[in-house]
């Protein structure tokens, strides 16, 4: 036989060592509660049933007297508790408000003051305050709790009857009813008896409300038909009990259910036996008193079977709890073992490589998509140049100190120009293609920051300036060394003229027809020797070669540069990269220790959990031998 005392302290050291703090709560509470009931000598008898199961007659004829009346609807809100062998009539109530009473045949003053203030009944004795707190629905529903003591002996005198609440499955009213029902038969009754009407005998509605809620109970409760004297003949009654017996062992899965057929009635006085009932009147009788005198033996035996029950309960309950805090710690230990495998600085390093390269990838393609060209701009610049030769006169001076700054500075205006283009597809694709590959790999980071949040990487991506381009030489010294030879043969051509015209006066004039004919003769040979033509046929083609030149060096440069930028790119994802894993090792190396010890404390937790479960199933075992061995006495 196993020790009560040994099995609850061992489950209160399972409890204190391995269960959380309200889950300790709650086992505490019923350690305490079978501890109670171990000191308590009276033996508890629940009777439960829906509402109009006859539930009051059968209390009262279990008493011998009308004590309880039929309601018309649900009402007692509480179990009342119900003993004999009083030397009278006594009652204890309490009510919602906290109002206590204590009365009896010949002092229930102030309960009677109490009901006709405030619900303006009038109770004129003790049997009518009774009437009234349990069969009025507007006072017996703000009742919380509930004993009678009656006097008589037709009950042994240790027993209890428990008189829990009428429940009517699918009214709100009556909700908690079946609640306190619930709690009453798994935590107070030593025994307990169900009623159903012979009318509906366990209909589905009483069936759904006991596997709901008293599951675990109901194997050792007894079902009682009630009014089984409405039944016109045996035949019909046995029926009845065999479809009851049908639905318990169908519905509740209870094989060779405690069933009876009973009827309360023919226990309560009669002015006299209805007629037609004078033959089956007694003998209901006689089975009514056969099944109180075997309830009262069953009772006194059931207590120890019931304690041990509660134990085995218990024992089942707090193993169910220590195997769901083993799966906890085993999938803790699962996790912080894959955390440790995922976090090794090996890891990351390889996860890094594997993102440089994708990263990497994606800028090239980015930077191969960008297509640029300067031929807008050197169209427009070589015919804008062509205009500015062609707009005036032309000669060394005039194309070195007016038209070159013009057209150098329409040049740099369209390479300007081109440029910003450039740059900006530059910015809009290939940056945000950075920003992006940063972001991608931040949120790989961040997958592993969930012990370190601080070492969480900030994007950031530096933008492109491609107008900071120092400008190649455009000084057009071709074409200026051609203007240059073309103006000095123009001046050549204007001396001579000027020479011969001054011989030719001389000899027609003297000195005076010398220097007119040196004068008409020098714009004679000027206009003679004129290379203004020349000089803008030659120098147009020469300025726009140099241009198409310089437009040349400026695609060289430019593609040099997205060169660098690409390399740049690449070398700022590398640079993320092992910034983080070099952040990363050192927080690593620290959290891998912790996670070390903690994988060790858990393999202890694990081990201690598994000994305390295998522990418990053999007290288990041990409760269970007892119980087997209790059922058969």
């Amino acid at each position: 036989m196993f020790n009560i005392d040994a099995t609850l302290e061992y489950i209160e050291s399972v409890k204190n060592t391995f269960l959380s703090s309200t889950d300790s709560r709650e086992i505490s509470a019923r350690i305490m509660s079978i501890k109670k009931k171990r000191k308590d000598s009276k033996l508890y008898l629940a009777v439960i049933g829906e509402f109009s199961s006859g539930k009051s007659t059968f209390i009262n004829a279990l008493l011998g007297f009308r004590l309880l009346k039929d309601a018309v609807m649900p009402t007692t809100a509480c179990a009342t508790y119900i003993e004999s062998h009083a030397r009278f009539l006594a009652i204890e109530i309490v009510f919602n408000d906290g109002s206590k009473f204590k009365c009896s045949e010949s002092n229930f003053d102030a309960i009677r003051e109490y009901i006709l203030a405030k619900y303006s009944i009038n109770c004129i004795d003790i049997h009518q305050v009774i009437t009234v707190v349990t069969s009025d629905q507007k006072v017996a529903r703000c009742v919380s709790k509930m004993n009678i003591k009656v006097p008589g002996n037709r009950i042994p005198k240790n027993i209890v009857i428990i008189d829990t609440p009428g429940f009517n499955p699918g009214s709100s009213s009556v909700d908690n009813h079946q609640e306190i029902t619930k709690d009453v038969v798994e935590n107070i009754a030593d025994a307990a008896i169900i009623l159903t009407p012979q009318e509906q005998a366990m209909s589905a509605t009483l069936s759904r409300f006991l596997k709901a809620n008293l599951k675990r109970c109901l194997h050792r409760c007894t079902y009682v038909v009630t009014k089984f004297d409405l039944p016109a003949d045996d035949t019909t009654r046995n029926e009845i009990l065999d479809y009851a017996r049908q639905r318990i062992e169908v519905d509740l899965g209870i094989s060779n259910p405690r069933l009876y057929g009973l009827s309360a009635a023919t226990m309560l006085p009669v002015k006299r036996v209805p007629l037609g009932k004078e033959y089956i009147w007694p003998i209901l009788q006689n089975i009514f008193a056969n099944f109180m005198k075997m309830s009262w033996t069953q009772l006194q035996s059931s207590k120890e079977y019931v304690l041990s029950e509660h134990v085995n309960i218990l024992i089942k309950d707090v193993a169910k709890l220590c195997v769901e805090k083993l799966n906890r710690k085993e999938q803790d230990l699962k996790s912080d073992k894959s955390f440790l495998e995922s976090h090794k600085v090996e890891t990351i390093k390889s996860v890094c490589d594997k993102m440089v390269a994708t990263a990497s990838n994606a800028i090239y393609d980015t930077i191969s998509s960008i297509h640029y060209s300067f031929t807008d701009a050197e169209y427009s610049s070589r015919s804008i140049s062509e205009s500015i030769i062609n707009s005036g006169s032309i000669s060394l001076s005039t194309f070195q100190s007016s038209m070159m700054p013009k057209i150098k500075g329409e040049v740099e205006y369209q390479a300007s120009r081109a440029l910003s283009l450039i740059n900006n597809s530059v910015n809009s694709k290939v940056a945000d293609c950075v920003r992006r590959q940063i972001s991608k790999m931040s949120q790989v980071f961040s997958s592993h920051y969930s012990q370190f949040p601080m070492l969480k990487p900030k994007e950031s991506a530096p933008s492109v300036n491609l107008i900071k381009f120092k400008y190649p030489n455009l000084n057009f010294s071709i074409a200026v060394s051609k203007i240059e030879a073309l103006d000095s043969k123009e001046n050549r051509a204007a001396g001579g003229g000027a020479a011969g015209g001054a011989a030719i006066g001389a000899m027609f004039g003297g000195p005076i027809g010398a220097l007119v004919g040196a004068g008409i003769g020098f714009f004679g040979g000027r206009i003679a020797g004129d290379q203004s033509d020349s000089m803008r046929s030659s120098a147009i083609p020469l300025v726009k070669n140099e241009i198409s030149s310089f437009f040349s060096s400026l695609r060289i440069k430019v593609d040099n540069e997205i060169s660098s930028i690409r390399t740049q790119y690449s070398n700022l994802i590398k640079r993320f990269a092992q910034e983080h894993i070099s952040a990363y090792g050192a927080a690593v190396q620290k959290l891998i220790s912790e996670h070390q010890r903690k994988i060790q404390d858990l393999n202890n937790q694990i081990t201690n959990l598994r000994n305390a479960i295998n522990l418990l199933q053999n007290v288990q075992n041990d409760v269970e031998h007892e119980l087997a061995i209790l059922k058969i006495k």
